[in-house]
């Protein structure tokens, strides 16, 4: 048996993410088109719809590259450019860190860095800032859209953009319930055990009065 006792269950030191300071460089792609079409589309696009021919297409216009531990793929209050696709890491290995420097959620691939800015009707007529500096923790590969020039061929196609946004919006989904799942565990009563007790209501084998 078990029962809740008084207080929040103990809060871990917060983790810290090292920053380098260094910014996001998306380069011209190194890797085949056709091989990370294959990829992407199986892990990302596939679930919301869009056929593999598109996710070719839609990397022709993609740079891309490795961020190397340290590296920041979003910082806080600055201009959004890119929508930032994280393809090719380790579990748990972009750290989303809060005001203060602590790590307030970590992030496994693959997963989308600027969705929120892309999403937002306001972001067609001006830029959008990080609400959040993401760190790599450790080499992670990328593919990267210019947003302005994203949107524009979004427009163009509009099975396409539904697609697309399709897949944005599970990612977020899923990281609204990451969070949710962390925040309740975090407010979880601690839960002890209640020592097993003889017919009479004493402890096995304690003296009887």
């Amino acid at each position: 048996k078990i029962h809740a006792t008084a207080g929040d269950a103990p809060k871990r030191p917060p983790r810290r993410a090292a920053s380098t300071g260094r910014a996001l460089r998306p380069e011209p792609l190194a890797e085949s088109i056709d091989a990370l079409a294959a990829r992407l589309h199986a892990a990302v696009f596939a679930p919301c719809g869009m056929g593999l021919d598109a996710v070719a297409g839609l990397l022709r216009s993609a740079r891309g590259g490795v961020a190397r531990a340290g590296d920041e793929l979003t910082t806080r209050g600055a201009p959004v450019a890119w929508l930032v696709l994280v393809y090719d890491a380790q579990e748990e290995t972009v750290a989303v860190v809060g005001e203060n420097g602590e790590t307030v959620a970590e992030l496994s691939a693959p997963c989308w860095l600027g969705e929120m800015t892309f999403l937002r009707p306001a972001a067609e007529t001006e830029p959008g800032a990080a609400s959040a500096t993401c760190v790599a923790r450790s080499d992670v590969s990328y593919v990267a859209w210019d947003m302005a020039a994203l949107r524009d061929a979004l427009r163009a196609d509009a099975a396409l953009a539904d697609d697309f946004h399709r897949a944005l919006r599970r990612d977020a989904t899923r990281k609204l319930q990451t969070a949710n799942a962390t925040t309740t565990r975090a407010r979880a009563p601690k839960l002890a055990p209640i020592a097993p007790t003889a017919a009479d209501g004493t402890a096995p084998n304690s003296p009887k009065p």
